[in-house]
């Protein structure tokens, strides 16, 4: 069980029932909203939706980044992912953007 299914008590299965696909590289991932008890959270995080250089020049904000990645984006087949997963699939920064601004998006 992942961190949040354990703090939040939500099945992998509705996490990922809730998700839309998105694709990066022409690889289809599945992102998913935030969930209203995560938004107080995620808001105290600080993380910048904009250019990702800030979230990853700083190590503390880059754990921060691979928690909230680990929470809300998924592989096709729905299992969590991780930064460092991104970084060996070759992602880059505005990839990285694309995906910060698609969970405001879908929060919104």
């Amino acid at each position: 069980m992942s961190e949040q299914q354990e703090k939040y008590n939500v099945p992998l299965s509705v996490m990922v029932e809730s998700a839309e696909e998105f694709v990066i590289k022409g690889t289809k991932y599945l992102i998913r909203p935030l969930f209203l008890e995560e938004v107080p959270e995620f808001q105290r995080d600080g993380l910048t939706v904009g250019p990702q250089f800030f979230n990853l020049a700083d190590e503390e904000r880059a754990k921060t980044l691979d928690k909230w990645i680990s929470r809300v984006l998924f592989d096709k087949d729905g299992n969590p992912l991780s930064l460092q997963q991104l970084k060996e699939r070759h992602w880059n920064i505005k990839d990285l953007r694309k995906v910060l601004q698609k969970i405001i998006d879908l929060s919104d």
